[in-house]
C-alpha cells in the first residue's frame, strides 16, 4: 500500500515570503507542528492508503485532467484556522484563482476517482496551503488578534501553476517525507 494524494505545487520564489508569515506566527508560542515550507502544497485530492494496482488508473485521470485544464495563477493571501478558533487544529495560508480552476480540477478529480472506489470528500473544498497542525489551543486568542490586524492585506505572491503531482507520503518520527510518483504538465492553452 502507498500513501497518495494528488496536489498542486507553489513557486519555489514564494517561499521565503511564506516563511517570513510563519516565523512572525510562531513568535506567538503557539503549541504546533510547523510544516517546512518545501513540503507546502495546494491538495486537491487525498487519496491515503492505496493499492499499488490503482497508481496506473490514477495516472491516467490525472492526464485527462491536465489535459482539459490550461496554466493559471494562484493568489497566496489570508490566513486562518480549521475548523474554527474555538477549537483550531490547522493554520492554513489560503490559495484563491481568479479562473475557478482549482474547484474545477478538484471536482474533476472527486468525479473521476469515485468511479476507482475513492470516497467523495464530504467537506466543502476550501484551497490552502497548511502552515502548521495545532496541537492544544494555548495563545489561541493571540493567533486570533494577529491573523484578524492582517486580515485583508496579508499577500504572500503569486503562483503560476502549470502542472499536477501525485505525492506519496511516508510518515516517519520527523514527520512526512513526500516523493513525486509523476507530474504532468497542464496542455489546454
Amino acid at each position: 500500500m502507498l500513501r497518495l494524494f494528488i496536489a498542486l505545487e507553489m513557486d519555489t520564489l514564494l517561499h521565503a515570503g511564506i516563511e517570513a508569515l510563519a516565523n512572525d506566527i510562531k513568535r506567538l508560542g503557539l503549541h504546533a507542528s510547523w510544516v517546512p515550507v518545501h513540503n507546502m502544497h495546494l491538495t486537491l485530492k487525498f487519496l491515503g492508503d492505496t493499492d499499488e494496482k490503482f497508481v496506473e488508473p490514477v495516472k491516467r485521470i490525472i492526464d485527462e485532467c491536465a489535459h482539459v485544464t490550461a496554466p493559471f495563477e494562484i493568489s497566496l493571501q489570508d490566513a486562518g484556522v480549521f475548523p474554527d478558533f474555538r477549537r483550531p487544529r490547522v493554520l492554513w495560508l489560503g490559495c484563491s484563482d481568479s479562473s475557478g480552476s482549482t474547484s474545477k480540477l478538484h471536482g474533476f478529480l472527486e468525479s473521476k476517482l469515485s468511479h476507482l472506489g475513492f470516497p467523495l470528500e464530504n467537506r466543502h473544498f476550501s484551497p490552502h496551503l497548511t502552515l502548521a497542525r495545532i496541537k492544544s489551543p494555548k495563545n489561541k486568542e493571540d493567533l486570533r488578534r494577529f491573523l484578524a490586524e492582517k486580515q485583508g492585506d496579508l499577500l504572500i505572491g503569486k503562483s503560476r501553476i502549470e502542472g499536477i503531482t501525485l505525492f506519496k507520503s511516508d510518515l516517519s518520527q520527523a514527520g512526512a517525507i513526500y516523493a513525486t510518483l509523476y507530474n504532468v504538465r497542464m496542455k489546454n492553452e
